[in-house]
């Protein structure tokens, strides 16, 4: 067996520490020189080490000091290169090498291998007794690099499916569920509790958690079952799982979530909870047949508490807006944007805005994804008729004063909050529609009348996600010409300057951590009631709209490109320009477009 080594011939690391007659600086000196820690610091660290026996290298992070420092003092002194992990590409028949036990306990991943040498990345490269042990293990000569230590958590979650106790379940079992001999319910169960995938299937739950993941997606593929994970909107791939225990994952996560484990020809829901430290996480679980098996996407929802106003990034006439529009005491409010562009979650930071002991508040929502203390939440079961429709017919007569309907879905939902809006009661509710006017044209598609709607709605949103620039390695880069057209600057507002991303450890190498919202806040005025009583063309209510002041999706991004908070390149990618344009009748006050 022989791999392409990932680190070349000329760069390939030391088999144990410099030879004699080397004169180098101690590692704890080089940090002293390089000006990372101060004597003092050096003194302390090791009057610790001597007290507890840890290593000089964790009690140096204990104090504050960042790994990679200690990673770069480390290769400098012994000669070996620095090897940084989250950039690597590891390979999966290298990985199986080290159990993951070992690999854990010694901090140790291997990277590359020849017939008759491996290369092995160590947090510690001074442990010649883990050396030792990885070379009578492997029958090779073991190569040393240096990496970090927070690069070896990133990298050591893709041991998760290569674990030596996964050889009890090596036994191939229908490798396509559609199309061949299912194994038995009974034979499934016990596959589905043994304890290497137990053990999988948790460190990949947690794995998510840590790594602030969204959204987890386990996919039957023709040689393996790939795990990928939604991080701020975009998936990347954290592991592959060997073919052969793909039933058994998918089997464990079945009993977790309260599924049928011997059903695998229809789609199953179900949910699992877990504890997370202090975290308690709710996860929707879903599966589907495909052609190589059953695939499962898992979407966690964190349930610590609702994003309150304060938090989703609205700017300061807009929160001014939609203030206003939630505090009247009845009518109807509106956020639209595609799945996954946080209306919900703007629809609960509005909730906890108006929640008070004076009021009754009901939600209908699939699923409740958070508990709101003084709420009345239900939660839609198709099983026993819970629909938004019903739920909602109900709801008026329960007497609430504010009503939350997690999405307006069918004519006869529209309906229904339309006429709880003109009876006295605030709905608010989602619709799918690219930006704020739109929802007026869908509800009156919905076949809600124009004079009803004219009546009943107060104002809508559209909103999208963008990531936010991790602060730790943005740097700032001149406005081309072209973005600045592109993102509707007038000449005189162009930015000197703005950021973009760079990537580092702290964001695994993305550039961006953590997402905030976009926003378009639209008010009903009284020259709107008449144009949509009238159904007057979208492009009027557009130019209405405009004449009030209100933004558009990518207006409301320029203002985050200028303040710093996102980069040029990450709103092109969320915000769709040419239909802002369109959106977006010419300005003459030097703003970006007005909606």
């Amino acid at each position: 067996m022989q791999t392409k080594p990932i680190i070349p011939p000329e760069e390939s690391g030391r088999r144990v520490p410099p030879v004699a007659g080397q004169i180098r600086l101690p590692w704890g000196e080089l940090l002293i020189a390089r000006g990372v820690i101060t004597r003092t610091q050096l003194n302390t660290a090791l009057e610790n080490q001597r007290k507890n026996g840890l290593r000089l290298g964790e009690v140096l992070r204990t104090m504050g000091v960042a790994s990679r420092h200690i990673a770069e003092a480390l290769s400098d002194q012994l000669g070996v290169p620095m090897v940084r992990l989250y950039k690597t590409e590891l390979d999966e028949t290298v990985l199986r090498m080290i159990p993951e036990h070992m690999a854990r306990s010694h901090q140790a991943v291997p990277i590359s291998a020849t017939d008759t040498r491996i290369t092995v990345a160590l947090v510690d490269p001074f442990d010649v007794v883990v050396i030792d042990d990885i070379g009578r293990l492997t029958g090779r000569e073991v190569d040393v690099v240096v990496t970090p230590a927070e690069d070896f958590e990133i990298a050591v979650g893709r041991y998760l499916a290569f674990d030596g106790d996964a050889a009890k379940v090596d036994e191939p079992i229908a490798s396509s569920p559609i199309e061949e001999k299912e194994p038995g319910p009974d034979t499934l169960l016990q596959l589905g509790k043994e304890a290497p995938i137990v053990r999988l299937v948790s460190q990949v739950i947690g794995q998510g958690i840590r790594q602030r993941a969204s959204d987890i997606h386990l996919e039957a593929q023709d040689r393996d079952l790939r795990v990928r994970f939604r991080v701020d909107g975009l998936l990347t791939t954290v592991m592959s799982v060997p073919r052969h225990m793909h039933p058994a994952v998918i089997s464990r996560i079945k009993i977790l979530a309260g599924m049928d484990i011997a059903e695998h020809r229809i789609p199953q829901d179900g949910r699992i909870r877990v504890q997370a430290g202090a975290q308690e996480v709710d996860i929707r679980v879903n599966t589907v047949p495909t052609v190589h098996g059953e695939s499962v996407a898992m979407r966690l929802l964190s349930r610590q508490r609702a994003l309150t106003l304060d938090e989703l990034g609205l700017s300061t006439p807009d929160r001014a807006r939609v203030e206003g529009i939630v505090k009247r005491p009845h009518g109807m409010f509106l956020m639209t944007g595609p799945t996954g562009s946080g209306k919900t979650t703007t629809l609960y930071a509005l909730l906890h805005l108006v929640n008070s002991p004076d009021r009754k508040i009901l939600t209908i929502e699939d699923p409740v994804e958070y508990q709101i203390p003084g709420l009345t939440q239900v939660q839609v079961n198709l099983k026993t008729g819970v629909t938004f429709a019903a739920g909602l017919r109900s709801f008026l007569r329960h007497d609430p004063d504010i009503i939350m309907l997690g999405e307006i879905r069918d004519t006869e939902t529209a309906m229904i909050a339309v006429q709880a809006a003109l009876t006295g009661h605030l709905v608010l509710s989602t619709l799918h529609t690219n930006d704020a006017v739109g929802a007026v044209a869908r509800l009156l598609d919905m076949g809600v009348a124009p004079y009803l709607l004219a009546s009943t709605l107060l104002g809508a949103g559209a909103q999208r996600l963008i990531r936010v620039l991790c602060p730790e390695c943005r740097e700032m880069c001149p406005v081309e010409p072209e973005a600045a057209v592109r993102l509707g600057y007038a000449p005189d507002t162009v930015p000197p300057a703005v950021y973009r991303a760079r990537g580092c450890p702290t964001c695994q190498e993305t550039g961006y951590w953590g997402r905030t919202g976009i926003f378009q806040i639209m008010r009903v005025t009284e020259a709107m009631r008449g144009a949509i009583a009238t159904r007057a063309p979208e492009h009027e209510l557009r130019r209405m709209a405009a004449d009030d002041a209100t933004q558009t999706l990518l207006a409301d991004g320029a203002r985050k490109v200028a303040a710093g908070v996102t980069s040029i390149r990450e709103l092109l990618r969320v915000a769709d320009v040419e239909e802002a344009r369109d959106a977006a009748p010419a300005s003459d006050d030097g703003h970006p477009g007005r909606a």
